[in-house]
């Protein structure tokens, strides 16, 4: 299957409805999420803490590497949007896979094909699957918003990352086997999101990746993540949930 006619099928909408049977709606491609993740939560408009607050607190636990990435702590600023509960997951990515390649849709009952989230694949595909959706991939404030869940300690459970057991899929010493784990398997933050600073790291506008990876030791984890830009066409082994811009009339949009 070829990633163009992919995204020609998720940017097309219309065009996809006309088609035979295998086809799955916006609709019915959100409610292949688990029950928990379903839905939107709305993240609020003002200002926040914005920054590296890990490294602000503690910069001699920082390698020179992960100091370079660091931004210093401010104050910014973001509208009202809505942010999906969970990570896109392993089971809704394939059925628009399956819809790009006229496959059956009965290949859905595939187990490898579950609720772990899905990883590893090009921005722009996962701009097309947001935008088929009627959404949009989150700028990186609104990501670092979202996953601070309104507080401005280095976690959002804290500043002890003993406790990221409770909220995060992750090891306590770094490993180098990238082994997903389902998604809303852990508490969520304090906004209602599930993952944010675990499993595996998100993607935002501008290829800017946030939060933290299973592979990766869960007491680098901060809420404000790491930022750098991933080879040209790829997005790192990151994966991706999408946003709505909240309107005047109290109704939300994509972009």
């Amino acid at each position: 299957m070829k990633l163009l006619a992919v995204l020609w099928l998720l940017v097309s909408p219309a065009s996809a409805g006309e088609k035979e049977p295998p086809y799955f709606s916006p609709e019915e491609i959100e409610a292949m999420a688990p029950e928990q993740c379903r839905g939107m939560v709305e993240i609020p408009a003002g200002p926040f803490t914005f920054g590296d607050t890990f490294a602000q607190k503690y910069p001699k636990r920082l390698s020179k590497l992960l100091r370079s990435r660091a931004k210093p702590v401010t104050t910014a600023t973001t509208g009202a949007f809505l942010m999906d509960k969970c990570k896109v997951t392993k089971r809704q990515l394939v059925a628009t896979l399956i819809m790009g390649s006229g496959k059956n849709g009965g290949e859905m009952e595939d187990p490898g094909w579950d609720y772990r989230p899905a990883y590893g694949w090009p921005l722009k595909y996962a701009e097309a699957y947001c935008k088929y959706l009627g959404k949009r991939l989150p700028t990186e404030e609104e990501w670092e918003k979202a996953a601070r869940g309104g507080t401005s300690t280095v976690y959002y459970w804290g500043d002890d990352y003993r406790d990221m057991q409770f909220y995060e899929q992750t090891p306590k010493n770094y490993v180098f086997v990238l082994i997903t784990k389902p998604v809303a398997e852990k508490r969520p933050n304090p906004y209602g999101l599930y993952d944010m600073l675990g499993n595996v790291t998100e993607i935002t506008t501008g290829e800017c990746w946030k939060g933290g990876v299973i592979s990766m030791g869960g007491e680098y984890f901060s809420s404000v993540g790491r930022c750098q830009l991933p080879p040209e066409g790829r997005a790192n082994s990151s994966g991706w949930r999408c946003v709505k811009d909240i309107v005047s009339t109290g109704t939300a949009k994509g972009n």
